[in-house]
């Protein structure tokens, strides 16, 4: 039995290397497999998480052990690529688990020590892309909205106007404030709330038209005050 076993195994090492060196050869063998894979999809799937129940720790180990190869650089290339093809399918699923396990305790548990495990891990890497992507126009919007809007949930007010409407707005003034009339360019311009923040009733709500795009100057003379 052995010895058909090896005989079977260098056999399998030449049929491979006799196809690498024929394109044509592999290419058929290549399109046949994925033909194969297709129409079999749900049962591979299904003895594959039958393997990693039964092998998990033999599983974890060889994912270690790949990842430390060479060949690391060239499988986060394909993973990227990957994701990249099925990003909205991720999400879809990332939604689903996420909706079907928020009201379960030690779920949200396990997720919340897993993000800070992540974290602590890839600090330092998480600090530099957050840095890259603060210094982008989409980066600066999402900032600052995410500050207005905890303002306003400290406050106790509503926002209901979006970033896209506060970027039209910007897009309007042409960079001039509208308090001194000055240029001092699109980036310079602050939200300023018409009827501030400090003097709103409580679930008041604040739309487009409620608040101003002037420099800062302005805004810091203006403070807590109402001009009408």
């Amino acid at each position: 039995m052995v010895r058909i076993k090896k005989e079977s195994t260098k056999y399998n090492k030449l049929y491979w290397i006799r196809m690498k060196n024929n394109p044509e050869m592999y290419r058929k063998r290549k399109e046949s497999n994925k033909r194969w894979r297709d129409k079999n999809k749900e049962q591979i799937n299904i003895k594959a998480v039958e393997y990693r129940k039964n092998n998990l720790e033999e599983v974890r180990k060889k994912n270690r052990e790949y990842g430390r190869l060479k060949e690391y650089e060239k499988a986060r290339g394909y993973h990227k690529k990957w994701y990249q093809k099925n990003k909205e399918a991720v999400r879809v699923k990332s939604k689903e688990t996420y909706d079907k396990n928020i009201m379960n305790p030690v779920w949200k548990q396990k997720e919340l020590l897993r993000c800070r495990l992540k974290y602590k891990k890839f600090k330092e890497k998480y600090k530099e892309s957050r840095k890259k992507y603060y210094k982008t126009q989409n980066g600066r919007m999402n900032m600052r909205k995410h500050v207005w809007d905890r303002r306003a949930r400290e406050k106790e007010v509503v926002h209901l106007f979006t970033k896209e409407q506060w970027i039209d707005k910007l897009k309007k003034t042409k960079g001039i404030c509208k308090s001194c009339m000055k240029n001092v360019g699109e980036n310079n311009l602050t939200l300023d709330h018409i009827n501030p923040l400090s003097k709103a009733k409580k679930e008041e709500i604040y739309t487009i038209d409620d608040i101003d795009a002037i420099c800062k100057s302005c805004n810091s003379k203006k403070s807590n005050k109402l001009i009408v």
